[in-house]
């Protein structure tokens, strides 16, 4: 729970240049660094797998759908695409970014300011039927679809499914069915998140909005 914060102008001491592969060797127990960092990064992830239940518990999505990575050389000529990893160190950054993220956009909100939220509208109710209808040949049901739906019941589909190649097909046509999410100055939630207020201001900063926030 947040017990107390400050939105400041400030600089970061940066006790290390972490890379996701480090972590995730030092996480599986293959590497060690020093006392401080060891534990700094133990009581983190520990953090972060409280943070994802709670985001699960009330509802958000994760629907784990693999992205990809290109590999440049020093002249930056691509040699390969591979699927970006997604182990426990990048889930731990997301973590904690969707929990700051959350953090400023509501003490903004309830601020009553002008503001750049990151929002995400509810599925039209005839993609989601449309979606619930080509599924069902799959063997796979969902409840609600006529009358709106809870991101909590999309999830529950996705956890229900044991087969991994039936799980990238499923994830992909829900994807397809959801809205897209947007900037608005007017705060309507973010419906895969399952959250109230969301923006965007933590890595990666991808858009101007993003640095405007």
């Amino acid at each position: 729970e947040v017990i107390d914060y400050t939105i400041t102008p400030s600089v970061i001491n940066s006790k290390k240049r972490f890379t996701y592969t480090e972590v995730n060797k030092f996480l599986k127990g293959k590497i060690s660094f020093n006392k401080e960092l060891d534990k700094m990064l133990t009581d983190a992830i520990e953090l972060s797998y409280i943070l994802r239940k709670k985001r699960e518990e009330r509802g958000a999505l994760d629907l784990d759908v693999d992205e990809a990575k290109i590999i440049v050389d020093k002249q930056g000529k691509p040699l390969d695409i591979v699927l970006r990893d997604r182990d426990d160190a990048e889930k731990l950054i997301e973590d904690f970014m969707v929990f700051a993220n959350e953090c400023v956009a509501t003490h903004i909100y309830w601020q009553n300011l002008p503001f750049v939220y990151r929002i995400h509208d509810k599925p039209k109710t005839e993609k989601i039927m449309n979606f619930s209808r080509l599924i069902r040949p799959l063997g796979y049901l969902l409840k609600g679809e006529n009358n709106g739906i809870h991101p909590k019941e999309l999830q529950s589909l996705l956890n229900r499914i044991k087969d991994d190649n039936v799980k990238d097909v499923i994830s992909s046509l829900m994807l397809r069915s959801l809205a897209k999410a947007k900037y608005d100055i007017k705060n309507v939630g973010h419906f895969g998140l399952a959250s109230d207020c969301y923006t965007h201001f933590t890595s990666p900063i991808r858009r101007y909005p993003d640095l405007m926030v």
